[in-house]
């Protein structure tokens, strides 16, 4: 691209975003608040007003917008001529990037190209089945029916607790205006975990063989939180993602110091925070790897990172800005259902470790060992000068975040943990394939042993399909029989059902209010939890193991 030629198309976006920037800055309040209520059911306007948009949170977002207009402004006149130079050099980087790729695949063996698409195709063909196959979960629900289903405005502001992972559900949002919900909610994580699997197996191979490759994939791949968040719609497998490519960024840039590495980075750490706070667990990692990897290459410019990571926290505080103004901080920095400090944290603390790697390995005692060994051997290996750099980074991914919960007094879902199996997974999968590949009839036993795991990971997972899945499909077809008698009024009193039947509302497009305070005297149907009846009166619609229906005769 010709300099001219970027320099009109930077200035033309440029006066493109200010112009937008000063148009909001001069709309007044109540022409601003007019507009949003267009968006707003009118029974919930009155409290949208009062709680999400009043005349003070307005100005804060003014502020907010204004500060970026003059922080944009002031950066390009005064950096203008580098500015022009670094978007010219990413350009050029970004093609000699995406041809080095292209290149290293076109150097791979025809065995190591036929290994990559067989296992790419295989293990997207069964993530694809199961995509299919589970019916939608009360997290994916719960987020398209309060936050994506809502469009934008919504799910970059409004923040009632950790269920909005508010980039994945953005993507979610925009998918949903093309497709069916439920492959919108979907597609994302089947692609991301696609391009993981990718990155791993082009990583692995290079350096420990295919056995180690395929082994490393298929072992974390059919294992019970690999599969299930491979489907799962939700920020988790983003926040791996994001973790393994920022370190694999970093690891190019200290090979080639190209600045579309360094860019690239940044936009990675961005998208990772914003689908989930948590990660500032692999982050704060990826930082002390990096002080690592900066204090041996003396050579490079600490001023450089610098910015880098200024960009990172200014773009996060920005990203969330809508939550902080129209919510509370509170709402990010406070989960009410994680465990909190008290006299028996430690206690706790250890008997959460264990229960980690007993829910990620499927065996309390074994899983708990297995990981007290793999990092025994890497504080080993801190003292072995040919694998020095490998072990400390596999110490900083898998135990520094736990020294963090430590200072924090807080123990996580497990489910936050899941790029730390990744790597675990993936460590046992390279040591299998490299120090088992030495003769055929080795190669022949890790194969067998790999299709039998699958096998059986796989028929696990079926039955749990069957089983698990059977109150899901309950909770939808309940949920059927109840938009059948096309009620005004919902009461109910359980958490599962009263989300799948909004979600299923949504999808039938009925017109139904559901309530889950007070029980109104204009309900039209009861949908009780079992554990907490109302003894209520009227023709029995629906019962199972969790709740009964009741349709009301109204007098």
């Amino acid at each position: 691209m010709k300099d001219g030629a970027l320099r009109i198309q930077v200035k033309f976006l440029l006066g493109v975003i200010l112009l937008i920037i000063g148009l909001f800055l001069i709309t007044p309040y109540r022409i601003m608040a007019e507009q949003f209520l267009h968006l707003v059911p009118v029974e919930k306007q009155e409290l949208f007003l009062q709680k999400f948009f009043t005349c003070r949170q307005y100005w804060l977002l003014k502020f907010f917008v204004g500060s970026i207009g003059l922080a944009i402004g002031i950066i390009y006149s005064r950096f203008q001529a580098y500015l022009e130079l670094g978007m010219r050099d990413l350009f050029v980087q970004a093609k000699e990037w995406w041809l080095s790729c292209r290149s290293t695949y076109q150097n791979w063996t025809y065995t190591e190209k036929f290994v990559f698409w067989f296992l790419l195709i295989g293990v997207g063909s069964v993530q694809i089945f199961f995509s299919f196959a589970y019916p939608i979960h009360i997290d994916e629900a719960f987020s398209y029916v309060f936050f994506a289903h809502k469009g934008l405005g919504v799910t970059l502001a409004f923040y009632p607790g950790p269920n909005n992972h508010i980039g994945y559900t953005i993507l979610v949002s925009l998918l949903a205006k093309f497709m069916p919900s439920l492959m919108a909610i979907r597609i994302p994580v089947l692609l991301q975990s696609i391009m993981t699997y990718a990155f791993a197996y082009s990583w692995i191979v290079k350096r420990y063989g295919i056995l180690s490759a395929v082994c490393a994939i298929v072992l974390f791949a059919f294992s019970e939180y690999g599969l299930f968040y491979s489907v799962h719609g939700r920020g988790y497998w983003a926040v791996m993602f994001s973790t393994y490519l920022a370190f694999w960024l970093l690891e190019k840039y200290f090979q080639t110091p190209q600045r579309v590495y360094l860019f690239v980075f940044v936009f990675v750490c961005l998208y990772g925070f914003y689908c989930v706070p948590v990660f500032l667990y692999p982050f704060l990692s990826i930082l002390v790897w990096l002080g690592w990897r900066l204090h041996q290459s003396r050579y490079f410019q600490w001023r450089s990172w610098a910015v880098a990571l200024v960009l990172i926290g200014i773009g996060t505080i920005l990203l969330y800005a809508p939550v902080l103004i129209f919510n509370d901080w509170q709402t990010i920095t406070a989960n009410p259902w994680v465990l909190r400090g008290k006299s028996s944290f430690w206690k706790d603390y250890v008997k959460y470790c264990i229960e980690v790697n007993a829910a990620f390995y499927g065996t309390e005692c074994a899983g708990f060992w297995l990981v007290v060994a793999l990092w025994s051997a890497s504080i080993v290996g801190l003292f072995v000068r040919s694998c020095r750099n490998v072990s400390f980074w596999i110490l900083c991914v898998g135990l520094l975040p736990f020294g963090f919960i430590l200072f924090q007094q807080v123990l996580p879902f497990t489910r936050v943990w899941l790029y730390k199996s990744a790597l675990e997974f993936g460590i046992i999968g390279i040591l299998l394939g490299y120090y088992l590949s030495k003769t055929t009839w080795q190669k022949c036993i890790v194969s067998f042993l790999l299709v039998l795991y699958s096998f059986w990971q796989l028929r696990l997972h079926y039955i749990r399909l069957q089983t698990d899945g059977n109150l899901y499909r309950n909770a939808i077809a309940c949920a059927h029989r109840i938009l059948q008698e096309k009620p005004r009024l919902v009461y109910a009193n359980h958490d599962l059902y009263q989300v799948i039947l909004r979600y299923e509302a949504i999808q039938k497009n009925c017109s139904v209010l559901i309530e889950t305070k007070s029980l109104s005297e204009k309900v039209d149907i009861i949908l009780e939890d079992k554990k907490f009846p109302l003894l209520s009166k009227g023709d029995l619609l629906w019962e199972d193991d969790q709740v009964r229906v009741w349709k009301l005769v109204q007098t």
